[in-house]
């Protein structure tokens, strides 16, 4: 009988707690549900060997654009002409003065790895490459387009994903009547002659900007040129 008894003691106590705990839980299990799922935010960390070095003692200069195409190949576009020639790029000079280095090509193509696909880009016959290429973009079709920056820049340019000349939509600018290169034009304060964010070239760098620079000086139209 005392048994008995005891059993029902127990069980008239540990019942209260179930039922707490059960609504506890529920409790909780309700909460969690009105704040919705935890999002976690996205982290990025910095590949430090990525891309891997160019091959053939080349450098990539100032990176103007970037994009990655439907097989996640990351097509950069760079300046050639911001590097400083006595320290940087001696071996590309006539006559050599140094080992190293070269200018890589405009546009590199690096598969996901951060190995070179291919490079290609600059002036050739058939189309007017930009003074200062700045900006590239993909199409849906796998088309790559390049547009320019500097004051003479007045079109943009597209290829094939292997660099094969397309089309060309508008032509480069000319400078008026009269007008030398590099000459400002009566009402051009804005430019005063060299494309908008540049200055004239530091003396004994042959017209070339420094690292991080962004190449050499160029001409630009007057405002409202209607290029």
């Amino acid at each position: 009988m005392k048994r008995t008894r005891r059993r029902f003691a127990k069980s008239m106590l540990l019942a209260p707690l179930a039922a707490l705990a059960v609504f506890g839980t529920r409790q909780l299990t309700i909460a969690a549900a009105s704040q919705g799922p935890t999002v976690q935010a996205p982290r990025f960390v910095v590949e430090p060997t990525w891309p891997k070095p160019l091959p053939d003692h080349r450098l990539l200069g100032s990176a103007t654009g970037l994009a990655v195409d439907s097989r996640d190949h990351i097509h950069v576009l760079n300046l050639t002409d911001n590097f400083v020639t006595r320290t940087e790029t001696g071996a590309d000079q006539t006559p050599p003065i140094a080992e190293c280095c070269f200018p890589s090509a405009n546009v590199l193509e690096f598969d996901p790895e951060g190995n070179l696909v291919r490079q290609w880009g600059g002036p050739a016959q058939g189309y007017d490459w930009p003074l200062a290429n700045h900006g590239l973009a993909i199409d849906p079709t796998g088309n790559i387009w390049i547009g320019g920056r500097g004051g003479m820049d007045t079109r943009l340019l597209k290829f094939s994903r292997d660099g094969k000349f397309i089309l060309q939509a508008g032509t480069a600018g000319s400078l008026p009547a009269g007008r030398a290169a590099g000459a400002p034009a009566a009402q051009d304060t804005a430019y005063a002659g060299v494309a908008p964010g540049r200055s004239a070239a530091a003396p004994g760098r042959a017209g070339r900007g420094g690292r991080g620079g962004r190449g050499a000086p160029a001409p630009s139209l007057p405002p409202d040129s209607r290029s």
